[in-house]
């Protein structure tokens, strides 16, 4: 996705390119060259009240992931309950 994002290249799989240009709206690099995933939650209950809200979630490369959990969960002041 970075690729076509950036320098508008495709992978020379066809279906794989497929995907990608039809996922492509759903996607952006911010400044900070960080990759994220956009997308509108589908209501649930046509009468609900509530407003649309856009949700830009972070891509994180399933090799950080873990470390990225880490951070935000035990560097964040929030321990387990062994550790209070």
């Amino acid at each position: 996705m970075i690729n076509y994002l950036k320098y508008s290249t495709l992978p020379v799989d066809n279906d794989a390119a497929k995907r990608i240009v039809l996922d492509a709206d759903n996607w952006t690099i911010d400044d900070y060259k960080m990759l994220y995933h956009t997308h509108n939650p589908r209501k649930r209950n046509v009468n609900s009240v509530k407003p649309v809200v856009m949700v830009k979630q972070l891509a994180v490369p399933q090799s950080l992931r873990q470390n990225v959990l880490v951070a935000m969960h035990d560097n964040n002041s929030h321990f387990c309950l062994d550790k209070t």
